[in-house]
């Protein structure tokens, strides 16, 4: 995925700085952030999809009477480097990430306003989100709002799923559960994704429970699997 650097209001470092808030990146991923963000453009479909697909969440508190909102996690590599892209609960930029990192990314890799810079997003472990949808099968030439591929890029047998409330005829209502997933979102390479997806699972020892899934959102796809974690 690409971004364009762009400067913000301030607010990561004052976000931060907050014990509250540092003290759950240090615990869920050993990552002391550096007080201030990297902001950048990526567009507001982009922005959606990710809601859309959710991640990890760093919780929000309440603080003087003031509350303060979840954040949204998911792990990147930028410059050879582990880092998080988030997307705070309550952000005034509706086509604007953020990335936290150890160190000051603009400094240490002179990086200037309008630069554009490569992200790669990393696998990860989820809970997915509960969905009720409209399943049709076809060959994997349909497309709706969402579509969840059940099998392997090989395979034939596909179901298009579209957002619930749709009139389709021919279609069985499908209700996906919340469960633990390990995903991996990609705007191109569903078979590299794929790959990454697979060796993630295998590498962390975790249980498969289905076979892979794609889902489709307006711009990226997303690869999912169910699986049992050893902490589950």
């Amino acid at each position: 995925m690409k971004g364009i650097v762009a400067s913000g209001v301030g607010e990561g470092k004052k976000f931060l700085s907050m014990p509250e808030y540092r003290e759950q990146f240090i615990k869920k991923y050993g990552l002391e952030p550096y007080p201030g963000t990297l902001n950048l453009e990526v567009g507001k479909n982009i922005v959606s999809d990710i809601r859309k697909a959710g991640g990890d969440i760093i919780h929000g508190f309440t603080k003087d009477g003031r509350e303060y909102g979840n954040v949204l996690c998911i792990p990147i590599n930028i410059f050879e480097e582990n880092c998080l892209l988030i997307l705070p609960e309550k952000s005034i930029h509706g086509d604007m990430v953020e990335i936290v990192a150890e160190e000051n990314l603009r400094k240490k890799y002179h990086i200037h306003d309008g630069a554009v810079l490569n992200i790669a997003i990393l696998p990860m472990i989820k809970n997915s989100i509960k969905r009720k949808m409209w399943a049709v099968p076809t060959n994997g030439d349909g497309r709706g709002e969402i579509t969840v591929f059940y099998d392997s890029p090989s395979g034939k047998r596909r179901d298009v799923c579209l957002e619930e409330g749709k009139n389709v005829e021919r279609g069985y209502r499908k209700t996906f559960p919340e469960r633990e997933v390990a995903c991996i979102l990609f705007d191109a390479g569903e078979r590299e994704a794929l790959e990454t997806l697979l060796h993630f699972v295998e590498e962390n020892c975790h249980g498969k429970m289905s076979p892979p899934r794609l889902i489709a959102y307006s711009l990226l796809h997303e690869w999912q699997i169910e699986v049992k974690t050893k902490e589950n």
